[in-house]
């Protein structure tokens, strides 16, 4: 039954061209009667770029459309239903017709197998199989017939030519039993014509020993008068002890009681073809740079190791998924040249760390993946590790400059409940995440908690997309006192999630995603905006002027439009710039003390505060400090929520240093009277906390500054 043959003749293609100067997509029968089957496959074709004519469903229908219809490759499912399989329908088509075959199959036993051969099919596609795996066979199948066609073509074309000058002749007597081999005969295989005798054995023997039944099955299904033609390639042993490719074609001659009695054909050598076709499926599976197994190669073998644990529980593999650490500093620095020898020399010092059979892969840009396979003591995963973060710890010498690298290393033991290759890289790349987000230079095991977290994240990154848009996000203020006097003098804007399903999510819990997507940036600006309209409107009611305190993050202070974006933020809320401070933490200010510097110095000219948050908790000096363009500290709540004496004296150390500096100090966290009192003793400026107000909605707020209000007037 046929299920749809379009006529189609026109698109794209990667291969030939059709001669308008256009690439044609190429024409593909598909041979599969299970129809879901047929139509995934078909889809899947159909999505790489390829025109599926025909799909049989049977040997006769395949046979039917194979003469009817222009194909150009056959994907035949070996087993069919009805009459005949894949491969006797194969066989016919191939008899009459020159159109590669591939065969799919969910059976690879060897008596299938040898049946196939004979077929002489372009390739095997084991079920199940992926897309990459399809269109790569497909390719190669493809381009390997296309070879061998332009081959035939300029062979027959000038069959008499090179027959008297390339082609080693023979002639087999098929009655005596001798064959007569042409000088060319011997001189390509080097021997002299007086040291071989007209026997059989002088070739048959000469034949590498897994090429020579294949060779014997041609001759004797050709001799059967089974095939028009003896044709097979094979390796025959030179006399200087090396194998060298050949293509052997021969025509049988039959005397009129249909014996056969003598055979006569040619000997080509294609050794440079052959070497060329090596080379060509070299580069498919390995990395043109490092000459290392690539992805392609790499999963490959990932899978047969999969499929030896199925049999083999006891079997222990790993893979190890290695990432540079600032990798890209090299090429923005050094160039990509540089960069490239880096490479080159991490492939070198990665297969020194690991044993001949295991498998180091590049897998693209500063991405490794290794696969231990057959573990044993020796080649446990972490001692690897250790060892590769031991190898990297030495300076590489490259164009005269010492480069320091280091990797971040996710590693995943490969056991039965690993389903996939894709789910096993999937989760050793998570494990690697791990590694580079707890500090880089060090590696992770991968659990099942790293998946659950990852996919958390990824739905938190997903929704924070859409929240701006749906309004999920509102503001929450805290207040800040003067320290001695307990007054009021402003307020912190805290951003909270109002999420629909999962209620009032904390920045806790979504801050850090929002920076790692740049989500921060917009997310920020909102925050920046909505809080100085709102700072503006509470100004206008109180008698007292009430600054607004946001915080800002490492990512939004590289953003180049962060001055704009503050000074749009001023003037639709005509807050004046004196009443609105910037918070950065004091990691974050570290992070890139220039481009900080630059930026705060920048904002602090609007006539804008800037407050270093937690501090005590990052690692800037006093001279980064005495030049930033700061004008307060805000001290850690770590060192306020247990004032013992030690802390008292580091606190108070604070606050003198921050008044020398001329820098106001806050006192955050505090819950306590005690904290309030001894705070206010060492002269420290502003306070907030618990004790004095937690963070709460506008209208809390409102309430709070109506009730003073009325205070006051009473």
């Amino acid at each position: 039954m046929n299920f749809g043959i379009t006529k189609e003749l026109s698109a794209i293609n990667r291969l030939p061209q059709d001669g308008t100067g256009l690439l044609k997509k190429f024409h593909i029968m598909l041979v599969e009667d299970e129809m879901i089957v047929a139509l995934d496959i078909q889809q899947r074709l159909e999505s790489l770029g390829y025109i599926v004519v025909a799909h049989a469903s049977s040997g006769n229908e395949a046979i039917f459309f194979a003469s009817d219809i222009e194909i150009d490759l056959i994907l035949m499912d070996i087993k069919l239903r009805g009459e005949m399989d894949g491969i006797e329908a194969a066989t016919k088509i191939r008899e009459n017709l020159d159109i590669p075959i591939i065969y799919l199959t969910a059976f690879a036993d060897e008596k299938t197998l040898s049946r196939a051969r004979l077929t002489e099919a372009y390739g095997y596609l084991i079920k199940p199989f992926d897309d990459r795996e399809l269109r790569s066979s497909i390719e190669i199948a493809l381009y390997k017939y296309q070879i061998e066609k332009k081959l035939r073509e300029s062979e027959e074309r000038y069959a008499l030519a090179i027959r008297a000058t390339h082609d080693g002749i023979w002639d087999w007597d098929l009655i005596k039993n001798e064959i007569y081999y042409s000088p060319i005969w011997n001189t390509m295989l080097g021997l002299d014509e007086k040291e071989v005798t007209n026997q059989p054995c002088e070739w048959l023997d000469r034949i590498h020993p897994d090429d020579l039944e294949l060779v014997q099955q041609a001759l004797n299904a050709h001799l059967s008068n089974h095939t028009d033609t003896f044709e097979r390639e094979y390796r025959i042993m030179h006399r200087d002890g090396r194998y060298r490719w050949m293509l052997c074609r021969g025509i049988v001659i039959f005397n009129n009681k249909h014996k056969p009695t003598r055979i006569t054909g040619s000997q080509s050598d294609i050794t440079n073809r052959k070497r060329m076709e090596q080379e060509l499926i070299h580069k498919a599976l390995h990395d043109e740079l490092t000459g290392l197994p690539n992805r392609t190669l790499f999963e490959d073998r990932l899978r047969n190791c999969l499929e030896q644990k199925k049999r083999l529980p006891n079997k222990l593999a790993a893979v190890m998924f290695l990432d540079l650490d600032n990798f890209k500093f090299v090429n923005d620095n050094y160039g990509h040249g540089c960069g490239d020898e880096l490479l080159i020399e991490i492939a070198r010092i990665l297969t020194n760390c690991l044993r001949p059979g295991d498998t180091v892969s590049r897998f693209g840009g500063d991405e490794f993946a290794i696969l231990i396979d057959n573990m044993d003591s020796s080649s446990d995963p972490n001692l690897i590790a250790d060892r590769i973060q031991a190898s990297l710890s030495y300076p590489i010498h490259i164009d005269n400059k010492d480069l320091i690298v280091s990797a971040s290393i996710g590693i995943i033991q490969v056991d039965i409940t690993c389903q996939s290759t894709e789910d096993i890289l999937r989760d050793v790349d998570i494990a690697m995440y791990s590694a580079k987000n707890k500090g880089k230079a060090r590696f992770e095991q991968f659990d099942a908690g790293m998946r659950r977290e990852t996919l958390y994240r990824m739905n938190i990154d997903t929704e924070l997309r859409n929240a701006l848009l749906r309004n999920e996000f509102i503001l929450h203020y805290q207040p800040i006192f003067e320290a001695k006097e307990k007054k009021l003098i402003g307020f912190e804007a805290l951003i909270r999630w109002q999420h629909p399903t999962r209620g009032l999510i904390y920045p806790n819990d979504f801050i850090h995603i929002a920076e790692e997507t740049k989500q921060i940036i917009p997310i920020g600006e909102w925050v920046l905006r909505t809080a100085c309209i709102q700072a503006q409107e509470w100004n206008t009611f109180s008698s007292n002027p009430l600054k607004i305190a946001v915080n800002i993050s490492r990512i939004q202070l590289r953003d180049e439009l962060i001055i704009q974006k503050v000074i749009s933020a001023l003037q639709v809320s005509k807050l004046p710039p004196n009443l609105l401070e910037l918070e950065i933490t004091e990691s974050s200010a570290m992070e890139n003390v220039d481009l900080t510097y630059e930026q705060l110095d920048k904002l602090q000219k609007l006539g804008i505060s800037i407050a270093i948050d937690d501090f005590g908790s990052g690692y800037s000096s006093l001279d980064h400090l005495k030049k930033f363009p700061a004008n307060t500290l805000k001290i850690d709540r770590t060192f306020i929520n247990d004032l013992t004496n030690e802390d008292q004296a580091i606190v108070l150390a604070m606050v003198q240093m921050a008044h020398q500096l001329k820098l106001k100090v806050v006192g955050e966290g505090v819950e306590t009277d005690s904290q309030l009192m001894i705070l206010a003793d060492m002269a420290c400026d502003e306070v907030q906390g618990y004790l004095l107000g937690k963070g709460v909605g506008v209208e809390d707020i409102w309430k709070k500054l109506r009730n003073s209000s009325n205070e006051a007037e009473a």
